[in-house]
C-alpha cells in the first residue's frame, strides 16, 4: 500500500500560511480583536476553498 502524499500546494501558499496562522494565534490568545475572520480568505487565495475552511476549523478548535 502507497503512502499518501502531501497535496501540491503553490509556493506562494508557504509565504501566505504562516501569516494566516500567525493572525489566528494573536486572535485566540486575545490580542486580535476578531481580525480571525480574514485568515480563511487569505489562505483561500492560494489553495481550494475546501481546503482553507478545514485547515481553519482545525486551528480554530485546537
Amino acid at each position: 500500500m502507497p503512502m499518501s502524499s502531501l497535496p501540491d500546494y503553490p509556493p506562494l501558499f508557504g509565504v501566505i500560511a504562516p501569516v494566516a496562522i500567525a493572525i489566528l494565534g494573536v486572535d485566540k490568545a486575545g490580542f486580535g480583536g476578531g481580525v480571525r475572520i480574514i485568515a480563511t480568505p487569505l489562505i483561500a487565495l492560494t489553495i481550494p476553498v475546501p481546503g482553507a475552511a478545514a485547515g481553519h476549523l482545525a486551528r480554530s478548535v485546537f
